[in-house]
């Protein structure tokens, strides 16, 4: 097995809530780490929340997949990691950010590091 990282989110800035394309970590097996990197966000009051959403289909049903990062603020940037068992995932991951505020932004980005059985 290789260790492989692939980004759920690509590093952007965003001034709206986004979701990242959904990517297949069926070839994924065991632990992997969820990995945000992140900016403050733009003013006081302003939050970032990263979340990982499942689904069985690549571009519908996506549902929470129980696994999120805490709330990014105006105060510095974040960098976080969770670790995920990926067998306990449907096939396909993406990473949502959700801004709330009056003006939010936040640059960040979104990867997933584990053991690939195959390519």
């Amino acid at each position: 097995m290789i260790n492989t990282t692939v980004a759920l989110l690509e590093p952007a800035e965003l001034a709206a809530t986004t979701s990242g394309t959904a990517v297949d970590l069926s070839a994924w097996h065991g632990l992997v780490d969820v990995i945000l990197t992140s900016s403050a966000t733009g003013a006081p009051g302003d939050t970032a929340t990263v979340t990982i959403e499942h689904s069985d289909e690549e571009n519908t049903g996506f549902a929470s997949a129980g696994v999120a990062f805490e709330p990014v603020d105006d105060e510095a940037g974040s960098t976080q990691l969770v670790t995920v068992n990926v067998d306990q995932l449907k096939p396909y991951v993406r990473a949502t950010v959700t801004l709330d505020g009056d003006t939010p932004t936040v640059t960040c980005a979104v990867l997933v590091s584990g053991k690939r059985n195959y390519a």
